[in-house]
């Protein structure tokens, strides 16, 4: 397998520091170097002389660009279960119990439960038996009342005939008295008899109409009544199920596969509605929380490939994928960081909750590189180019893609041969002026060199 090039964004505001520390101090030793040898050369203590140009051998490498962070991981899932109701507890799991999905994992004592149940069923019967009651009832009355009114009708129209022969009789006397042919007492009783039929309609009439107000009345008082004892029956119905809910409510389920993390309760612990009973984690995938310095979260991104290794699982890494990236920072020891997300596959069950862990985002992956002296490469009209031996025994200009830049070194791509032959051109070296040995004397060193 070929060797990966790796170049690391590191994550730590601490070490970056103490790299700029040590760095710092290098460049004013390195100031301090240079004003030295501006000094001696001056003076003719050394000279400078030119060595020649020298190939290097190159092998195509992986190139992987990565950013750390470091985090604990979490379950997947976490849920902290309850009854949402009060009670004894007589069945409860282990801590550290797998569960299935619908296995039950609590329960209380179902006694009063049970009896709430049966007074609820019965509540509800009584209410049913009321209500078909009314109905049955009301519907006699109704069917009564129909018939007196139907009476009273026949009553009016029976009036309605008799005032109309009275009205005959009395207008035909009436007739009979003005030529002389009828007694004044006799046109008398003809009058009384019209008067006792219309005062008879009159009072059919009344009681016709009282009955039937009678009937509007009796219809909207039974539509309540009936409403009334309906909504018995629903307030019933609502209790029988609430006892049922609540009976049902008395048995802990499992709501995913998991694994009990934590209990607050035990065996015979009386328990309030809503009250934490356990703690039940989703454990077949875990997530790392890593913590991405401000510089680098720009980098990253959903779906990013990330490495992760574990202080308690040495030897092996666990790939993941970036699901969440935070989008507010927050301010740790005065730094600000980001909080990333990384899902990692669980199923051998090797990750477990709160273990530390350090994770490499993988932001780009680059094959067929190789890293070369950045003097080696060459750029012509906004174009990169080294010099590669070619089988006649002459260099040509090889096009490359500038990857990075690594201190003097710089990773580019092409398609490389193995063992390809790069031409790295000639660097200025020191040597001292009193004929030292400049291979293995004592002379300055110089900054850069060729890489192998």
């Amino acid at each position: 397998m070929a060797t990966q090039l790796r170049t690391h964004h590191r994550s730590r505001r601490k070490g970056r520091r103490r790299w700029l520390i040590i760095l710092t101090l290098l460049a004013l030793a390195t100031v301090a170097a240079g004003v030295w040898y501006i000094y001696l050369r001056d003076s003719g203590e050394i000279a400078v002389e030119a060595t020649g140009p020298e190939t290097i051998s190159v092998f195509p490498q992986l190139y992987r660009e990565t950013v750390s962070g470091t985090g604990t991981l979490e379950p997947w899932r976490s849920l902290d279960l309850a009854f949402d109701v009060s009670g004894t507890i007589v069945e409860l799991v282990e801590v550290g119990q797998r569960v299935e999905q619908g296995d039950v994992i609590a329960s209380l004592n179902t006694t009063s439960f049970e009896r709430s149940l049966r007074d609820a069923e019965f509540a509800l019967e009584q209410a049913r038996t009321k209500l078909s009651s009314t109905a049955s009832s009301q519907s006699e009355s109704q069917v009564s009342l129909q018939e007196s009114i139907t009476s009273s009708e026949l009553s009016v129209q029976d009036a309605q005939r008799e005032v109309e022969r009275a009205q005959t009789d009395l207008e035909l006397k009436q007739s009979l008295q003005a030529v002389g042919s009828e007694s004044f007492e006799n046109v008398q009783l003809a009058q009384d008899a019209y008067n006792r039929m219309l005062d008879n309609l009159s009072k059919a009439e009344l009681n016709l109409t009282t009955l039937r107000e009678s009937q509007s009345l009796r219809s909207n008082a039974n539509e309540q009544d009936l409403r009334n004892t309906e909504l018995s029956v629903q307030a019933a119905e609502l209790s029988l199920e609430r006892a049922q809910e609540d009976l049902a409510a008395t048995t802990l389920i499992a709501p995913f596969d998991g694994v009990v993390a934590s209990l607050n309760v035990s065996e015979g612990n009386n328990v309030s509605a809503s009250g934490v009973i356990l703690t039940l984690i989703d454990d077949s995938r875990v997530k790392l929380e890593a913590q991405i310095d401000e510089t680098e979260i720009s980098l990253i991104s959903l779906g990013l490939s990330a490495e992760v290794e574990l202080d308690a699982v040495s030897g092996q890494s666990f790939t993941g994928e970036v699901t969440t990236i935070s989008p507010i920072a927050r301010t740790v020891s005065n730094i600000p960081i980001f909080d990333v997300t990384i899902t990692l596959d669980n199923a051998q069950g090797l990750m477990r909750s709160g273990m530390t862990a350090e994770a490499e985002i993988l932001i780009r992956e680059v094959e067929n590189t190789v890293s070369v002296p950045s003097r080696a490469v060459q750029t012509v009209r906004n174009r990169s180019y080294v010099e590669v031996l070619g089988e006649d025994g002459a260099f040509a200009l090889q096009p490359v893609s500038v990857i990075a830049t690594s201190g003097l070194n710089t990773i580019v791509q092409a398609n490389f041969a193995p063992n390809s032959q790069v031409l790295v051109p000639a660097l200025e070296q020191e040597a001292t002026s009193n004929n030292e040995d400049t291979n293995g004397g004592s002379g300055l060193p110089f900054l850069g060199g060729p890489g192998r």
